[in-house]
């Protein structure tokens, strides 16, 4: 084999292939000894029996660096044979590992080094003898020999450029995986810490209040009367229930008993009751220590966000008004006064059905 390889490294290219052909009578299986003949065959110009030489090199070594080097070479100087065609099937889509390929870039660029020294020396050669047609003709061997390396050395460029850009994708697709990682940990990280923190803060959470009692009607027949004088109600107070900032009215028995009700928002029926019949039992108290006082005309509280407007209707009915923040009293005032007198009128036939309570209201 050693000998073959100097007969090739002196251009005797008839004498080397005879020598790496008794080397596979010997060894067949030497794929060395295949590339090398796959080399000379495409030297020549014998593309048939190149490839008939390349399909026994992919048989030995399916990943052969150099073989698949020399196919993308033989591919762009002639077509695959039809007869060899299913041997090369999906050849295009092979890809070698990055350190085989730059230990094979080394080998090549070794070779071309040689290849321009001795590009080189024959030049010098020549200057001596210009028309030396031996040296002539051993200068266009050997600018052959350096074309034929620097051809392997671009299909290796080719396959270095892609590698490299699959490895940058792959290293930033790592570090994609790695910042949403550290995202997700820090996420968690912070969740366990507002947890950590609000479990220390965590206080006994504040006794529910007891429920307000809240008296039920005398009878059936009240509740029942209610519910007939609905839509007269409705209609005397509408202007009211439209008033600017307005979000609930009620009008109210002083036992508590909803009469009627018309919201925007919702509101607590149970305070509201608890209001009118606690707010009346004050009020009462409070005339008994002062005389001289008449009996209540307007309730106003006014709070943070809102204001309430209570309004006595007759001795048994309170009209009042929920209202937003800046809520017109003026405008609601009006509004209840314009039709305290209709809705005294209407209500007037509960007093058939009258309540346990002493009446301890004047009428007004």
């Amino acid at each position: 084999m050693a000998y073959a390889e100097a007969n090739l490294g002196r251009g005797k290219r008839l004498e080397a292939l005879q020598a790496y052909q008794r080397v596979l009578e010997i060894k067949p299986d030497v794929v060395e000894v295949h590339l090398a003949i796959v080399k000379i065959y495409s030297f020549q110009g014998l593309f048939a029996e190149a490839y008939q030489q390349l399909v026994r090199v992919f048989q030995l070594s399916p990943d052969s660096l150099e073989g698949h080097v020399l196919f993308r070479r033989l591919s762009k100087e002639s077509p695959v044979p039809d007869e060899y065609a299913r041997f090369f099937e999906g050849m295009d889509e092979f890809l070698p590992r990055l350190d085989a390929l730059r230990d094979y870039r080394v080998q090549i660029q070794m070779e071309l080094d040689e290849r321009r020294s001795e590009m080189d020396q024959i030049a010098t050669f020549l200057k001596e003898s210009s028309d030396d047609p031996l040296l002539v003709y051993l200068q266009e061997m050997a600018k052959r020999r350096l074309q034929f390396s620097e051809a392997f050395m671009l299909e290796i460029s080719s396959w270095d450029e892609k590698l490299k850009a699959m490895e940058e994708e792959k290293i930033q697709e790592l570090e994609q995986k790695r910042q949403r990682e550290m995202e997700e940990r820090r996420i968690v990280m912070l969740a366990e810490a507002a947890a950590a923190a609000a479990a220390l803060l965590v206080e006994e959470p504040e006794p529910e209040p007891e429920p307000v009692e809240v008296k039920p009607a005398v009878n059936e027949e009240r509740l029942k009367f209610f519910e007939s004088i609905q839509e007269s109600i409705s209609s005397l107070l509408a202007a009211l229930a439209k008033t600017k900032g307005v979000t609930a009215v009620f009008v109210v028995d002083r036992d508590g008993t909803l009469v009627f009700r018309d919201m925007k928002e919702t509101a607590d029926e149970t305070i509201i009751s608890a209001a009118v019949r606690d707010g009346v039992a004050i009020l009462e108290e409070f005339r008994k220590d002062s005389p001289d006082y008449r009996p209540y005309l307007y309730w106003v509280l006014e709070f943070e966000k809102g204001i309430m407007v209570m309004r006595s209707v007759s001795n048994d009915f309170s009209l009042l008004a929920v209202g937003q923040a800046g809520t017109n009293f003026g405008a609601l005032r009006y509004s209840i006064d314009k039709n305290k007198v209709s809705l005294e009128e209407v209500l007037a036939p509960a007093a058939n059905f009258p309540t346990q309570d002493t009446l301890l209201w004047e009428t007004l």
